[in-house]
């Protein structure tokens, strides 16, 4: 069948290992599609103009850090606050379908039981958007330090 055809591999095997050496391509005539499909086609997820703003705060007086970022397609989001030993602190959305454009969350420095960081230190947020056909996700990491 003549036309244009376009296939993606991004060398890894079934096991997700990446694939080394050679090897070779060989195609299969295609199945013919049926009268009048739909066919639907969607952009790369990516997670874009991240920031958390600003960089250091004192929550205990009040402070709070916003956080930015934009989505190319719609995805499942979860924001995730890490403390410095890399357990989870708060989680401030969790599995969120949002659509694509800016997004944003607030966080107050506080866990989910409404308590100021016992530490001192760089806290990880974690912005992470999956593709809700695909279940393929992508993650943006920045770094808030807080202050007592």
């Amino acid at each position: 069948d003549n036309g244009q055809h376009t296939i993606y591999w991004d060398g890894r095997q079934d096991d997700g290992t990446f694939y080394t050496g050679s090897f070779n391509v060989f195609f299969d005539e295609p199945d013919p599609l049926p009268l009048h499909p739909i066919i639907l086609v969607q952009g790369s997820l990516q997670i874009q103009n991240f920031r958390a703003q600003p960089y250091v705060i004192q929550p205990v007086l009040g402070e709070k850090v916003l956080i930015t970022y934009s989505l190319s397609v719609p995805a499942e989001v979860t924001v995730t606050v890490k403390d410095p030993a890399g357990a989870d602190f708060i989680t401030l959305i969790s599995q969120q379908m949002q659509t694509t454009g800016p997004q944003q969350a607030v966080w107050n420095g506080k866990n989910v039981g409404g308590l100021f960081p016992a530490l001192d230190g760089a806290y990880t947020i974690e912005v992470k958007a999956t593709d809700p056909a695909t279940r393929l996700s992508t993650t943006r990491t920045g770094v808030v330090m807080i202050y007592r």
